[in-house]
């Protein structure tokens, strides 16, 4: 049965077409802008009621992708349309990262997994099919948008990849990073040497003693590889 973000939607009977409408045409300019996909914070600012939302899901006009996240037109997602639609899902305090920042920075082929996001505060919540993160604080200088996608900033990426990688895979994103010109030596090695504290919300820990370490030694590495 079709959901909202707000609630369920009951079984109803067929309504008339009214994709036209002037907040349907305002919906549709707003999914060309972000990947065909849009919250359902954003329907109602259209001019989208709840009983509107429910009869467009109910016409294959809108598919629920998560919770209070349609995509509009098709269900057919591409990778960036994924990526936007797990970013909306956990708010306006969220922005994409880890593994999933990193293949949208072009560093790693993505793979299909989970996208993963980082949620500022501690009020995060688990969201089916997403890896979320909670930081302490997200600062202006650690977002940044791609493809119209807020996502970590390069730096921050990185940072937050030295946990995950091996260390050949972590001198490989350092490289691609320098060379796209995304960050440089200088920067990396005057950054924090680990960003606030984060943990995931899929049951493991993201912020380790040995991830601090890990994260510590990321500008040791850049100046090693770079400089």
């Amino acid at each position: 049965m079709p959901a909202t973000g707000e609630g369920v939607c009951r079984k109803r009977q067929a309504q008339p077409d009214k994709s036209d409408t002037p907040p349907d045409v305002q919906v549709a300019r707003r999914a060309a802008a972000q990947h065909g996909v849009v919250s359902a914070a954003q329907l109602r600012a259209d001019g989208l009621n709840r009983e509107a939302i429910c009869v467009r899901v109910g016409n294959g006009r809108l598919h629920r992708t998560h919770h209070g996240v349609y995509a509009v037109g098709h269900d057919s997602l591409t990778r960036d349309a994924r990526f936007m639609a797990a970013v909306l899902a956990c708010g306006s305090r969220a922005a994409l990262s880890h593994f999933a920042g990193g293949a949208l920075w072009d560093y790693l082929e993505w793979d299909d997994r989970w996208p993963e996001v980082t949620v500022a505060g501690s009020a995060a919540r688990c969201r089916p099919g997403l890896r979320i993160h909670r930081a302490r604080s997200l600062d202006a200088g650690d977002i940044t948008r791609r493809h119209g996608i807020p996502v970590t900033s390069a730096a921050r990426t990185v940072l937050d990849l030295a946990a995950m990688l091996p260390d050949k895979g972590l001198r490989r994103v350092v490289r691609q990073s320098q060379a796209r010109g995304h960050t440089s030596a200088e920067r990396c090695c005057r950054s924090p040497s680990a960003p606030p504290g984060t943990a995931a919300q899929d049951g493991s820990p993201s912020s380790s003693r040995q991830d601090r370490r890990r994260r510590a030694a990321v500008p040791r590495t850049w100046c090693s590889t770079c400089c």
